[in-house]
């Protein structure tokens, strides 16, 4: 992921491949803190447990929701990473093939 996921990414183009470094990067910071933290609290026992509990639920906030937010909002901003999908996903949801009940001109 790091040697062809960064590749790809720079093939997209220079946001893209800019994007990649810095959310790899965001990515590899916070997964180092877990077990630093972990040394401290547990290793070393230099944190009582509402220090431990408080310290990795700011990780897990920075690793989940703001890792997310931050991966939707600027996938969106950038055109280079939108897919064009054509055929019948372009259209949508339509009333072609769907089921009518009580439409029957005829009346069966």
């Amino acid at each position: 992921l790091v040697y062809h996921g960064r590749a790809a990414a720079s093939a997209k183009g220079g946001k893209v491949g800019s994007f990649f470094a810095a959310i790899g990067g965001f990515t590899l910071v916070i997964w180092t803190v877990y077990p630093i933290v972990w040394g401290i609290a547990d290793g070393s026992r230099n944190m009582n447990v509402d220090q431990e509990i408080i310290a990795y639920a700011i990780l897990d906030v920075l690793a989940k929701p703001i890792f997310g937010a931050w991966l939707l909002f600027t996938h969106q901003s950038i055109p280079e990473t939108n897919v064009d999908i054509g055929g019948f996903w372009s259209q949508g949801l339509s009333g072609e093939g769907a089921i009518r009940v009580g439409d029957d001109d005829e009346g069966a």
